[in-house]
């Protein structure tokens, strides 16, 4: 039997070790002192719009060129201010900005984008969240509903930003800007709460279009409807305080099955002249298969009497894209043309996402899938695309590991992403803008603070064994089988000079050990992979 001098010994090692691993892992920067990020966090499900308005920019050779500019908030992410590890609602709002005119004498397209990290007055700001979606009208950029983690519901709220005022430079006159609420009429149906739904901005209506989406427990909405603006909102005299009350109104279903994770975008018909909202991919629940059914039709509504109606794309071609959820869809009115790129065919992660890029013509009415020159993004889904002047404009969204099969559930991997791309729809070519960089929280030195933190920590680990080692030769006593080693190393044989304990010792060690590893496996628990991706 062990003596209690040797328990003690044993104890007070095991003592010190934990308090050493508990201060480590307690180790957090205080939120007052961490560092400003440099770039976004990595994030899926998040909604970015463009900045309409390019900006005038003098090099400094004098030449004159453009900058153009998109805005990007919330989603679901690593951040590194929240938690050290695991992931976080995010209600930060950034922009990118990038050079779209390409470098005389250079065969670079483009330049990498600057990244600046808006603050915000929190008292008026909506709550973190992810799969809610937005569209940019009039200077401002509105956000519907999502998903905070409230309990029971989901959300229905609509929200106003005024660009202008976002992208303007804090200072201590400016310290952030401010959200506003839209107030909706006493006397106005009012839509579900949901997620996964799409939201379009029509110009000529003044309003916004919401199509589909899901309630909980995977409840599909087929609705879609349309939210008028308050009046005053387009008044630059008016603040928001001044602004009246919105209406929502009912529009005709789509007739095709109801839907979630679709991706849906403003079109201009070319012929006519008229603005339409175009909405491809997403998927459903079949309740009684229990499998997820994805879609791959292309369908447009058109406002009009009786709210409007919708008309399904035609197809003269020989392809189309696969059935898919979680895309992304763009529209260039110079090609005429929707742009669809990457999502997912599977809800497992056991099947890599995709980065596949179809066109589809107005003027052909026929599909062509793309094979776009230069480097080419990761495979993704959840990424958010907006078209610009001469490109769509991609960032963000989550990969799946293409080793995943064959592996242990709890073992596969899915990244998410916070690398912001451009795709040139003249040139048909990719351009990396900005890296995928998770740790970049200092804009001079990128990964500085990060490396910095694993040095402390091997440090303290290092001092912590050390100390171990010491304790460990001060208690051994010399032919007493007592060193920290002996009682760490499995033995089959009773070492020479004895020690506390009979000769049943070693053997009830060994099972004590055995007991332990068994324990603790047993209390592991695998997080499945599809919860996380869904």
């Amino acid at each position: 039997m062990f003596t209690s001098k040797v328990i003690e010994r044993r104890y007070f090692f095991l003592f010190v070790a934990s308090l050493l691993l508990k201060s480590v892992s307690a180790k957090k920067r205080p939120s007052d002192a961490a560092p400003k990020p440099a770039v976004p966090w990595c994030r899926k499900a998040h909604v970015m719009v463009p900045v309409q308005d390019a900006t005038v920019v003098t090099q400094p050779d004098n030449e004159v060129k453009l900058e153009q500019q998109v805005l990007v908030w919330g989603g679901k992410g690593h951040d590194k201010a929240q938690k050290a590890h695991g992931s976080s609602l995010l209600g930060d709002v950034w922009s990118a900005r990038f050079n779209l005119d390409p470098p005389a004498n250079s065969d670079t397209p483009l330049p990498h984008a600057h990244w600046d990290l808006h603050a915000q007055d929190e008292s008026s700001a909506p709550t973190p969240r992810w799969k809610s979606d937005g569209d940019v009208l009039g200077g401002y950029f509105w956000i519907f509903g999502g998903d905070d983690y409230s309990k029971g519901h989901f959300l229905k709220d609509v929200w106003a930003l005024p660009i202008s005022q976002a992208l303007e430079q804090e200072d201590d006159s400016n310290p952030g800007v401010a959200w506003t609420q839209v107030k909706i009429a006493k006397d106005s149906p009012t839509p579900h709460s949901r997620r996964g739904m799409a939201v379009v901005a029509l110009h000529d209506t003044k309003s916004l279009i919401i199509i589909g989406g899901r309630q909980k427990h995977e409840s599909c909405l087929p609705d879609s409807w349309m939210l008028k603006l308050p009046d005053g909102w387009d008044d630059p005299a008016l603040g928001p305080d001044a602004w009246g009350e919105a209406q929502w109104s009912e529009l005709p279903e789509l007739p095709s099955a109801c839907r979630w994770g679709h991706a849906a975008t403003r079109v201009v018909d070319s012929i006519t002249n008229t603005e339409l909202a175009a909405v491809f991919g997403g998927r459903k629940l079949n309740h009684a298969t229990g499998a997820f059914e994805y879609n791959d039709e292309l369908w447009f509504f058109q406002p009009g009497t009786q709210g409007g109606s919708w008309t399904q794309a035609k197809n003269y071609g020989s392809y189309s894209p696969n059935p898919r959820d979680h895309t992304s869809l763009t529209f260039d009115a110079n090609t005429h043309s929707l742009y669809v790129f990457g999502g997912r065919t599977q809800a497992s992660l056991n099947k890599p996402a995709l980065r596949d890029l179809w066109k589809y013509s107005l003027q052909t009415e026929s599909w062509t899938e793309l094979h776009p020159s230069g480097r080419q993004p990761q495979t993704r889904y959840l990424h958010y695309a907006a078209s610009l002047r001469g490109g769509m404009a991609m960032f963000g969204g989550e990969h799946i590991d293409q080793a995943n099969e064959g592996m242990h559930e709890s073992a596969k991997r899915d990244t998410k992403l916070n690398d912001l791309w451009f795709y040139e729809y003249e040139h048909n070519r990719w351009t990396s803008l900005s890296n995928k960089d998770c740790e970049a929280v200092d804009e001079s030195l990128p990964k500085g603070a990060n490396m910095f933190e694993l040095m402390l920590l091997f440090t303290i680990v290092g001092v912590g064994v050390a100390f171990l080692l010491a304790m460990a030769s001060h208690f051994h006593s010399p032919g007493g089988g007592s060193s920290v080693f002996d009682y760490c190393r499995p033995r089959l044989q009773r070492p020479p000079g004895g020690g506390g304990g009979g000769p049943s010792s070693p053997r009830r060690l060994g099972v004590e050990l055995s007991n332990l590893t068994s324990s603790a496996v047993s209390e592991v628990t695998h997080k499945s992979g599809y919860e996380r991706i869904i």
